[in-house]
């Protein structure tokens, strides 16, 4: 396989709760440059056509928009000294996302600024269209990595990434987070190297409700590049500012190391049946190399069998 090579590629996310107000966008813009992040993607900016111009002129380097309206969506992405090459650039008309397709050093990186709607009908809708524009894209740059990140306004598992936890969830409402995670072969940066922690990235003004609905949803070949994901408080908004910092020209401090397998696990029946499940599904994609479908593979066995060890052991409590 390619080595890749690319210097440090940073990125930040927040939901900004409107943009519209001079005041606050400045200091937002200045907090944000700051960051020292070479992308951050803004969600719920309320920005408009007439704002394009003015708005570019006030961050001062490239900027990519989906316009929402005065009082909702709108996705912003902001590129701060980025040293490496735009290739394109789309968005939906509707205020939900944008994508970026960027060339740094030897590596392509398709990164996705999404916000999702506050209810599961429209985001189901809108992340099938939204998966078919990327897996466009990525047919279009064989190699290229993905990094999709927003505010989703979902949670990966609502057992642990909701406060308080909702223990069961309606069968007709599938999980979209996982959908799109197995659609675009993509993994949960922060669960995987927090997988039993609790964290969340939106309260409410009493802290009686919580949800790590803010997400880095990263290839995972990535996965061995991760310097650093993390979420922080920001100002101007009830969502925390997330964070990937990736680099591949020297060895990551997040990287995990080797992952040893539970050898009790492979005489579980049920571990078995959803391994041979998971290989049928990857291995007969079409759309993915054989080392992208190997690594995809492997990684799905981690978190499957992670997830059965779980239940085995609340099982025996």
């Amino acid at each position: 396989m390619q080595e890749f090579v690319f210097n440090s590629l940073n990125i930040v996310s927040l939901n900004a709760r409107g943009l519209r107000n001079l005041t606050k966008r400045k200091a937002l813009f200045l907090y944000c440059k700051r960051s020292n992040a070479d992308f951050v993607l803004l969600q719920e900016t309320h920005s408009g056509e007439s704002d394009l111009k003015f708005w570019k002129t006030q961050w001062g380097d490239m900027a990519y928009f989906s316009h929402g309206s005065n009082h909702s969506a709108g996705v912003l992405t902001l590129i701060h000294k980025f040293k490496g090459d735009v290739l394109e650039s789309t968005s939906s008309q509707d205020g939900r996302w944008v994508i970026v397709t960027v060339k740094l050093d030897n590596a392509i990186f398709i990164i996705c600024n999404v916000y999702g709607h506050n209810s599961h009908a429209p985001n189901k809708t809108l992340f099938t269209q939204f998966t078919r524009k990327v897996q466009d894209l990525s047919n279009k740059y064989s190699g290229a990595f993905l990094i999709i990140s927003g505010d989703f306004n979902e949670t990966p598992d609502a057992s642990v990434d909701r406060f308080p936890p909702k223990t069961s969830q309606n069968p007709r409402n599938s999980n979209i987070i996982s959908t799109l995670c197995k659609d675009l072969c993509v993994d949960d940066a922060w669960r995987y190297f927090n997988p039993d922690a609790k964290g969340y990235t939106w309260t409410n003004k009493t802290m009686s409700r919580k949800s790590r609905i803010d997400l880095f949803l990263i290839s995972p070949f990535l996965l061995q590049f991760v310097i650093e994901v993390d979420h922080q408080l920001a100002p101007f908004s009830d969502h925390y500012l997330i964070s990937l910092n990736l680099q591949a020209t020297k060895k990551s401090k997040g990287t995990r190391g080797y992952w040893k397998l539970n050898n009790t696990l492979l005489k579980d029946t049920t571990l078995i049946e959803n391994i041979k499940s998971l290989a049928k599904d990857i291995f007969a994609r079409k759309d993915l190399g054989h080392g992208s479908r190997w690594e995809f593979f492997k990684y799905k066995i981690r978190a499957v069998a992670i997830k059965r060890a779980k239940e085995l052991m609340h099982l025996k409590n």
